[in-house]
């Protein structure tokens, strides 16, 4: 049973309840804050890499382009915009024929 310090006052199962709800609410606001920030490192240490690599790095999600890095643009000779504005299969038939 939980107690508070004072020798009168006694927690009942309704209030363990409610400080279950909440402490689970608090350790998944928690959870979601770290994973955030995990993420959030994640596409730091990627984008560090991408930018400077001299390899072509595309990011696609199947039908639009989300991240063209430098070196693609300098091999394509289009802008990062043109890109990511365009249709990935067309750009990419056009790079790979290049």
């Amino acid at each position: 049973m939980l107690q508070s310090y004072e020798p009168i006052v006694q927690y009942g199962e309704a209030e363990k309840e409610i400080l279950l709800i909440v402490s689970q609410q608090i350790a998944a606001a928690i959870l979601a804050k770290r994973s955030d920030a995990a993420l959030q490192e994640s596409e730091k240490k990627f984008r560090a890499v991408a930018e400077t690599s001299p390899t072509l790095i595309l990011v696609s999600d199947g039908y639009h382009l989300n991240y063209a890095n430098p070196a693609t643009e300098t091999v394509s000779g289009y802008s990062r915009e043109e890109l990511l504005s365009g249709d990935p299969w067309m750009l990419l038939r056009r790079i790979i024929a290049y």
